[in-house]
Formats: C-alpha cells, sequence, structure tokens
C-alpha cells in the first residue's frame, strides 16, 4: 500500500463537518492520526505510550482513543489502528502507481523492438504507435528511473519503514538511508541489525528494572546515522558509532533518568557542550532536548544559532 510523500485531496467543509462531534483533545489526535496514518501505510500500532507522544494528548490519550473508537473515527483490531477513509483512498493511490509503473514497462519493452535509426532520423520521425520518436523516448527515461534505480535500496527502505519500531519520524530517515546503501550498506544487513536491536528494545520494555518504554526507542535517521546495523551486540558496553558525551557526567546521567540510555545517545551525545549550555547536532534535536526538566537551566542552541 502507498506510503510516505504521496499527495492527499483534502476537502475542509467534509472535514470540519465530519470533526464537530470531537473534543479538542479528539480533534487533535485525530489530524494527528490521519497524517499518521498516511505516512506509515494506513497502519499504526496501538500503543499507548507511542500514541499518546504521537498524538501529543499525553496523560489523557486513552479517553481520546476511546472516544475516537466509539465515535466511528477509528478502528482498532488485531493490534492496529485504522481509519476506512485512509485505507480505501491509500488502497486507490497504490493502484495507479501498479498501473502507472505497468505502463513504464511496457513501454520499455516496446521500445526495445524498435528498429534502430540514425540520429536525423530519430529527431523527426512518427513511430507505429502515434508517438515521434522524442515522446517516446521520454517514456524510455521514466521507465529506466522506475525499473533500473536500486530496486534493492527502494524496497529495503520500504522494509525498513515498516520494520521500524517507532513510526514517528521514521520518513525523515529516507535520505541517510540513501546514503548508507550509496556508501554500500547492504540492505539486507541494515534489516538484520535492526532486529538485533528490535530484540535489545523488546527485552528493555518487558524488564521490570528497567525504566525503558517504547518512546524512548532511538529516532530511525539518528540509529541510521549511527550505523546501528553494525553493532553485533546492541545490549553490550560499548555501542557503535556513537559520539562520546563531552559535558558533565551528572548532566547525561539526569537526562538517561529522564528519557532514557539510546534517547540520551540519539540527541544528547551528538551535542556540543561549550562550558555552559549545549550546541544541538540539528534543530530536530534540540527541540527534543528542550523539554527535558534535566536541562531547564541549561542553553540549547544548533549550529546554525551558535554561529557568531
Amino acid at each position: 500500500m502507498a506510503k510516505g510523500a504521496i499527495r492527499v485531496d483534502w476537502f475542509p467543509t467534509d472535514a470540519l463537518n465530519g470533526m464537530k462531534f470531537l473534543t479538542v483533545a479528539e480533534e487533535l489526535a485525530y489530524r494527528r492520526i490521519i497524517d499518521l496514518l498516511y505516512i506509515s501505510g494506513g497502519e499504526l500500532p496501538d500503543d499507548d505510550d507511542a500514541m499518546a507522544e504521537q498524538t501529543r494528548t499525553f496523560a489523557d490519550w486513552p479517553a481520546v482513543r476511546a472516544g475516537l473508537a466509539r465515535k466511528g473515527k477509528i478502528r482498532i483490531e488485531n493490534g492496529a489502528i485504522t481509519n476506512a477513509r485512509c485505507t480505501e483512498i491509500l488502497t486507490a493511490i497504490a493502484g495507479k502507481s501498479d498501473k502507472a509503473r505497468a505502463s513504464g514497462l511496457a513501454s520499455a519493452r516496446r521500445r526495445q523492438l524498435l528498429p534502430q535509426r540514425t540520429l536525423n532520423d530519430r529527431s523527426t520521425d512518427v513511430v507505429a504507435n502515434g508517438a515521434t520518436n522524442g515522446e517516446l523516448s521520454q517514456v524510455v527515461k521514466e521507465s529506466v528511473r522506475e525499473t533500473d534505480v536500486s530496486l534493492t535500496a527502494r524496497e529495503g527502505f520500504a522494509a525498513f519503514v515498516k520494520a521500524y519500531p517507532k513510526s514517528d519520524g521514521v520518513m525523515a530517515a529516507r535520505p541517510v538511508w540513501d546514503r548508507a546503501v550509496a556508501s554500500g550498506a547492504d540492505p539486507g544487513v541494515i534489516l538484520a541489525g535492526l532486529e538485533r536491536w528490535k530484540a535489545h528494545w523488546r527485552a528493555r520494555v518487558r524488564d521490570p528494572a528497567d525504566s525503558f518504554k517504547p518512546r524512548h526507542v532511538r529516532n530511525a535517521a539518528r540509529w541510521l546515522e549511527e550505523a546501528g546495523w553494525l553493532d553485533p551486540d546492541p545490549g553490550g558496553a560499548v555501542p557503535v558509532a556513537l559520539k562520546a558525551w563531552t559535558g558533565p557526567p551528572d548532566l547525561r546521567r539526569a537526562v538517561v533518568a529522564e528519557a532514557g540510555e539510546d534517547f540520551a545517545r540519539s540527541y544528547l551525545d551528538p551535542a556540543r557542550w561549550d562550558g555552559g549550555g549545549l550546541v544541538a547536532a540539528t534543530a530536530y534535536a534540540a527541540g527534543k532536548l528542550t523539554p527535558l526538566k534535566a536541562l531547564a537551566s541549561i542553553s540549547i542552541r544548533t549550529a546554525r544559532e551558535a554561529r557568531p
């Protein structure tokens, strides 16, 4: 089913009429759920901790969830949250994509059967199906783009999106994925490494002595940037490809106590400590660090803001 960077028509009157009986919290959650469903391909995990954070309803999520289900806005079944309209639209988009792909492949096959022409012939001749050679050439280019550009990388990322246990922000990891594959990383090896990390995260969530929660799972882009798939033992004491924290140890311990070890590895450790404040690696990381109580008295900037 289609997912990620898609275009969906939005009808404001229909949307407002459909949400007029929702509470403010339900409407906030519902709008975010719709976007998340389109990004994820039509399903979200029925995980209270993850959904509370992703819908920004936090402690109100259980009541909001019940209200949306009762009012027919979401369906909860087999551990997944869906919406009938989103599923219908995504299915239609997927059907159009499949037809376009089949058309491109057919055009490419037809092109291969055409006799070879000289450059002058190709510039003006009309082929049997009514299209100029120039037009047919463009169809062939589109087909080549569809079939020859690393199918393994594209299909591998789709599998990565589906497998990653934290859907929030996972689509933003595409550029990092592309860089990793272009540098020689095998998509199958990346996915195998992810399975090791998922087992590690599951074990931590189930451990009553561990404060680790599903929301503490590392951001997908950061996991890829840190080459997490290279780590043969995610539970080991020394993670692979992580930046060392250069600030006060007590400050890091406070962040770990509040948000978890993986959060600290993803957002705190890559930040630069400048003696009294933090220079976050990215604006996204700064946004994740700023709400922490442990950092309430700490100045948090991005690299761009820190420039003189």
